[in-house]
């Protein structure tokens, strides 16, 4: 019992009972007994009634206090551990809807990136079962060409006559001179009759062509060397993993523009054209069969070099350089997206032959950068590459491409002299000022252009030096006019008719003249003028007609001359 003594007298009588047990003398014979009856006497006793008179008060008042004080410090610990619940709770909910959500958006991603892998697979079976339809057809023709010539099994005597067109195999300088059979080739009877709805087709292509340069984008050049660092560090790192790319493209052919849809995995690149689509419907099957990537496929091996292209003066294209010694062109929605593609594909830079590192910031740099890298012009000024090869090189890297007709290579003239059958060429004269633009070797017609500039006073149309351009894909087809693909070309720009007979190309001297004289006519020529003689000879036979003075059109002339330009032009 003594052992119970504090707790009792601090749980019943508070602090002040320690005085009651410290006064009351005879609380000490309970200290040192443990009977019952002591205790209960002590209870009854006169002192302890008086000593709970005495204290009692303070005690009652002293135990309402400690009461309050307890309830308020539990108040105060049950709110706080209800609102580290409460907060708990919360935090676990919103983990909760979190999670949810997370879960829904990976299922939804989920299921997107499932039926984009379904939609890739049946779109590359669909391009390889249309591809495999197209090698098939070619290998029928070629089978059939090789039965039908004159030392095959089913050679006739009356066998037709056989045409041909220009291959799109380059050499090592760029040239196109391997020409193959083409066996829907024909003589274009059709495009000589005369009709009252002939168009020029000069006319049909100032209305085409002014409608691309009013697309005119305003941005700036591509990105500088220092913005390429910045803007993407990673462009050079190879992706691990199976890469499944699938975007819209056009593929950009001579004289023909098709939507499709381009894949990209890991080790290939396929492109598909869109047959379904409006603007592939609207184009000439005639040139269609010229198109020989409308289902192609490429390994990654075989990739050589990728250059960065404008098109409709954006820089949303590239141009593939293959190990066939072919190229393909593609054009996509924005410069990003195009950033994006050159990182799917392989790490080729543009090449080695220009020394420049095999990167893909390198596929990424402007003109300039590639030109300030290279090392062809002083391989060009030790005379260790031709003025040819020096001039193709520029036009590469300036952008200009055997894909676009608009941005064909462009060669210049060289010789001012094509009336003399005996040059001197040793004699300044002979030679065109290449300091000058074309438009400025007459000084008369300099002047001519230089007065309407200064002179200019229609509103709403800023002021020009030439009303037309140095290269377009109405001159490179009428340079080329005689030669396939070409022909066909320009008669579905031309409503399938030959243009006048007065505006073909018919004369080297006569086309110098007009370029000199005429305020509508500075253009330059085109890389085939230097290596490529049969476009001066109509073997096919085309009737293009009969000028104003009597004259058939039908070889140009003066071709001796172009033996000799060619020479100073391809010589180191």
């Amino acid at each position: 019992m003594v052992d119970f003594a504090p707790f009792l007298s601090k749980t019943l009588l508070g602090s002040h009972g320690q005085e009651l047990l410290i006064e009351c003398k005879g609380l000490n014979t309970f200290k040192n007994s443990t009977s019952v009856v002591e205790l209960v006497m002590l209870l009854c006793s006169q002192e302890w009634q008086n000593s709970l008179q005495k204290h009692a008060g303070l005690a009652f008042i002293e135990l309402i206090n400690e009461g309050r004080l307890l309830s308020h410090a539990m108040k105060d610990h049950i709110v706080r551990v209800a609102n580290e619940a409460d907060f708990i709770l919360n935090r676990m909910r919103a983990d909760d809807v979190l999670k949810h959500a997370d879960f829904e958006g990976q299922s939804t991603q989920t299921l997107i990136e499932r039926r984009e892998e379904e939609r890739m697979c049946d779109h590359l079976i669909s391009a390889a079962r249309r591809r495999d339809t197209v090698i098939a057809n070619r290998l029928l023709e070629k089978t059939k060409s090789i039965l039908q010539n004159k030392h095959g099994a089913w050679a006739d005597d009356k066998s037709p006559k056989i045409y041909w067109k220009l291959d799109s195999w380059e050499d090592d300088s760029r040239r196109r001179k391997r020409f193959i059979q083409n066996p829907k080739g024909n003589s274009h009877k059709e495009a000589s009759i005369e009709s009252k709805k002939q168009i020029a087709l000069s006319s049909k292509q100032d209305e085409s062509f002014t409608q691309v340069t009013c697309v005119r984008n305003n941005s700036n050049d591509l990105s500088d060397d220092a913005e390429l660092i910045i803007d993407d560090r990673e462009i050079d790192l190879d992706l691990s993993g199976p890469v499944n790319m699938s975007l819209k493209a056009l593929l950009i052919a001579p004289c023909t523009v098709m939507p499709g849809n381009i894949s990209i995995t890991n080790t290939e690149l396929y492109f598909e054209a869109d047959e379904d689509s409006i603007e592939f419907q609207n184009i000439d099957k005639q040139i269609i069969s010229f198109c020989e990537n409308l289902h192609g496929k490429w390994y990654f091996s075989e990739m050589r070099a990728i250059f960065i292209r404008k098109y409709l003066l954006r820089n949303t294209a590239i141009e593939i350089f293959l190990a066939s010694r072919t190229s393909v062109m593609f054009s996509f929605s924005d410069y990003q997206t195009v950033k994006k593609v050159v990182k799917a594909l392989p790490r080729v830079g543009v090449g080695i032959k220009y020394g420049i590192a095999q990167t893909r910031r390198a596929s990424l740099m402007t003109p300039k950068q590639l030109m300030r890298n290279s090392n062809m012009t002083g391989k060009w000024q030790r005379r260790e590459i031709s003025n040819f090869e020096y001039i193709m090189f520029l036009n590469t890297v300036a952008g200009r491409t055997y894909n676009d007709l608009n941005q064909y290579p462009i060669f210049p003239w060289v010789l001012t002299n094509y009336e003399s059958k005996d040059i001197d060429l040793n004699v300044p004269a002979n030679y065109r000022d290449l300091s000058k633009p074309i438009g400025a070797l007459n000084q008369i017609r300099k002047e001519f252009f230089q007065d309407r500039y200064e002179n200019w006073d229609i509103p709403g149309i800023p002021p020009f030096h030439y009303g037309t351009h140095y290269s377009t894909a109405a001159f490179v087809l009428n340079w080329l006019i005689r030669i396939e693909p070409f022909t066909t070309m320009a008669l579905s720009l031309n409503d399938g008719l030959f243009d006048h007979a007065d505006r073909m190309f018919s004369s080297v001297n006569l086309s110098w003249k007009n370029c000199q004289r005429d305020t509508s006519d500075v253009k330059e020529l085109i890389p085939e003028w230097y290596f490529l003689p049969e476009m001066f000879y109509n073997d096919s036979k085309y009737n293009f007609g009969v000028r104003e003075d009597g004259h058939v059109v039908d070889d140009v002339d003066n071709i001796y001359y172009l033996e000799i330009t060619s020479s100073k032009v391809n010589r180191t």
